[in-house]
């Protein structure tokens, strides 16, 4: 289920499938965007999701996404996250929704900075090559 902006809508595929289908749409596969995460972060575990950089849809993960109960959640869309409890993180969104998830605020925490790692070295490799 993709809920965006609101509005719900069901998927008939695997989430794998739809994000590389989503990765293929703008022009690499979801591999070809772990592997650039990857190069850009360091980072090899719990590698953030680049659907696109034209258009800033990057996607963190809450946990493996192969679990049944992975929530992903768009980085630009974030406006603050904030401990809940022990095991909840209350995420605050750019439009004013707000929403607990079943995730441990030093996970979400991580996930935001290698996502802004990524943002901010792809933006500086760009503009040598610019």
């Amino acid at each position: 289920m993709i809920n965006d902006k609101g509005k719900e809508r069901i998927i008939n595929r695997t989430l794998m499938e739809y994000l590389d289908y989503l990765s293929l749409c703008y022009g690499s596969s979801l591999e070809g965007r772990f592997e650039a995460f990857e190069y850009y972060t360091g980072v090899n575990r719990r590698k953030g999701i680049i659907i696109s950089n034209s258009q800033k849809i990057y996607l963190i993960a809450t946990k493996n996404l192969k679990s049944k109960n992975v929530v992903l959640i768009n980085y630009n869309h974030v406006k603050s996250y904030h401990k809940y409890d022990a095991y909840k993180t209350l995420l605050v969104f750019d439009n004013g929704l707000e929403y607990i998830i079943n995730t441990d605020y030093r996970i979400i925490k991580r996930q935001m900075k290698n996502m802004y790692k990524y943002v901010v070295s792809y933006r500086e490799e760009r503009l040598k090559v610019l």
